[in-house]
């Protein structure tokens, strides 16, 4: 059981490097960017993905799907929305 717990958190780890370095990969191309929002956190209601999943096309477009209550599927994965701050 330990192993399991051990694994799961490398696994979150690293679902939050690769969040990180996407976002970064945004500000490079598109300047400064708002900190990341996900649904689930703060006032963002976990309901939100269901929106963000039929937006992007994710079911059919990379197998993404989400739960009744807004889990994801598979496991691990993440949707959040970053804006592009305009300091014109």
């Amino acid at each position: 059981m330990a192993g399991a717990v051990i694994l799961d958190r490398f696994a979150s780890d690293f679902a939050e490097q690769l969040c990180d370095q996407v976002q970064a990969e945004l500000a490079a191309k598109h300047g400064e960017l708002t900190t990341r929002f996900s649904p689930g956190y703060g006032d963002f209601p976990l309901a939100a993905q269901h929106d963000i999943l039929k937006l992007l096309n994710a079911g059919k477009a990379i197998g993404l799907f989400a739960t009744d209550s807004g889990v994801l599927i598979p496991g691990k994965s993440v949707t959040a929305v970053v804006g592009i701050i305009n300091n014109e």
